[in-house]
């Protein structure tokens, strides 16, 4: 008997304890808000450094997040996000207690996992990893054509690059900007490889302000060496000085774009020939004088097209056929051709914008190119070329679609623009309708930037990244001189009546 009566009051006594433990959650729910809300920040401000530490990764061309981290990211925002202010109510009067006791119960554990994710965050061994390097036939254009005088030149580039002469090692292509240089650069690195010149070929753009570091990092990838990052740069240029000079293979660096001289030492490019290998540059410019600066062994220049190259270039993208049609109809489109100075992005740029158009909209588009009156200070031989391509911008369908446009001139030139980030800033500056139905906003900004690249006035990269030709971005901020305006640092006075500035 009084076994059994010690058995009742212990389950009694167990009972009472289980149901005062979850009458906690109904009569402190106050309190469990409070705990959930006090650790909020902290995950916050941990979450905002890992989002640093992803982007200080992505500058060491470190793209793809590990899977971990991506999920650690996920949960850790779904939390910040979650919201406490809410009650439910019966009838909308009396506080829902069955609603207030599961929901104390959940912040509970939800504030237990906030701090395990802060301490989860510590054992994060690597936040990302370099992707593969693409090929140089990543790089190439579909649309790559010959011309009668651009066959001669790629001849002369490709024999000057193969490796028949020991003592060239050093070539040079310029030309205006918008002939071509860095299509045909590719395309001659596509077949040298293809003739078992090169072991490999590497791509860099430099551009007007070159990030040294970025470009070590950069050929470093491609080849696949670690690049410590404690390491000062000097020492890491001496490592992709060594794996180049001691790695037994034939290497061609492709330096697009370079607007002035650069020391390949600090890079840790050893030009030249090696034991048992060799590494040939190949440097893009619009300057001659870089060329001469660097010592190139050869220097190709790329002219602009002809009238029956461009001719044949326009009506390609235009999707316009002229035979059999009038004489009109062919002086027209030859007039429009010679206003865009011979130069290949302003042909396929006002080719697109007029694609299986009439000929009176041919014609409209024709006096309005003649009477353009350029206010931008730029070379004398490409004001056809600022013409064709601000008329491009005028034809655009969508007022959002300039407005994006303009905006994507506030990258730094030749940036890879990721469209996630674009997407995200279109958003936030009203581009795509009401912010906060988000979903709704992203698709609508697809369109608005397919509308671009179909013109031609935003270039594809690679999967999932933009950018813009220099020669369009410079158009661009010449449009947008009222609107947009780009600071180099934070001590830049905005100017009044800004839209856009960075």
């Amino acid at each position: 008997m009084q076994i059994s009566e010690g058995i009742t009051t212990y389950v009694a006594g167990s009972l009472v304890d289980k149901a005062m433990n979850e009458l906690k959650y109904l009569c402190c729910y106050k309190s469990y808000v409070d705990d959930f809300e006090k650790e909020k920040p902290s995950l916050s401000a941990t979450r905002n450094t890992v989002l640093k530490d992803i982007k200080d990764a992505e500058d060491k061309n470190k793209n793809q997040i590990e899977d971990d981290v991506q999920l650690w990211l996920d949960i850790a925002k779904g939390l910040i996000q979650e919201e406490t202010k809410e009650k439910k109510k019966w009838f909308g009067l009396v506080t829902n207690c069955f609603w207030q006791y599961k929901r104390g119960k959940e912040l509970e554990g939800k504030t237990q996992r906030i701090r395990q994710l802060i301490v989860e965050r510590n054992n994060f061994t690597h936040i990302a990893c370099s992707t593969e390097s693409p090929d140089i036939k990543f790089y190439s254009s579909q649309n790559f054509m010959h011309f009668e005088n651009t066959k001669l030149k790629f001849k002369q580039l490709k024999e000057a690059c193969r490796l028949k002469d020991g003592k060239k090692f050093m070539i040079g292509l310029y030309g205006l900007g918008g002939t071509g240089k860095t299509t045909m650069a590719i395309e001659v690195g596509k077949e040298v490889v293809a003739l078992k010149d090169f072991d490999k070929v590497i791509f860099s753009v430099v551009s007007k302000d070159p990030n040294l570091k970025k470009i070590r990092e950069n050929i470093a990838n491609q080849l696949g060496l670690p690049i410590d990052e404690k390491m000062g740069e000097s020492k890491q240029a001496q490592s992709l000085w060594k794996r180049i000079f001691e790695g037994r293979e034939n290497i061609l660096i492709i330096l697009d774009d370079m607007w002035k001289e650069l020391t390949l030492q600090d890079i840790g490019i050893p030009p030249g020939y090696h034991d048992k290998g060799c590494c040939v540059v190949l440097l893009t410019t619009r300057q001659t004088t870089v060329c001469r600066d660097m010592g190139c062994h050869d220097n190709i220049k790329l002219e602009v097209l002809n009238e029956k190259d461009a001719m044949y270039l326009f009506l390609f993208y235009a999707g316009i056929n002229i035979d059999g049609s009038s004489n009109d109809f062919e002086d027209v489109v030859a007039s429009i051709v010679k206003e865009c100075g011979g130069l290949p992005i302003a042909i396929v740029a006002m080719a697109r914008a007029l694609k299986s158009r009439s000929l009176n909209d041919l014609k409209d588009a024709l006096v309005r190119l003649q009477n353009y009156v350029p206010t931008y200070s730029a070379n004398e031989e490409l004001k056809e070329a600022y013409n064709s391509l601000k008329l491009s911008y005028d034809y655009l369908k969508n007022e959002k679609a300039k407005n994006l446009f303009l905006l994507c001139s506030l990258f730094p030139e030749d940036y890879e623009i990721p469209i996630e980030l674009l997407t995200r800033i279109a958003i936030g500056l009203g581009l795509c309708g009401d912010a906060n139905k988000y979903f709704i906003a992203r698709s609508e900004f697809t369109p608005i930037k397919n509308e671009l690249i179909d013109s031609c006035l935003l270039l594809k990269s690679r999967n999932e990244i933009v950018k813009m030709h220099d020669l369009v971005r410079e158009v661009a901020l010449w449009i947008g001189k009222e609107q947009v305006q780009v600071g180099m640092d934070s001590n830049t006075t905005l100017d009044e009546n800004i839209q856009y500035s960075s």
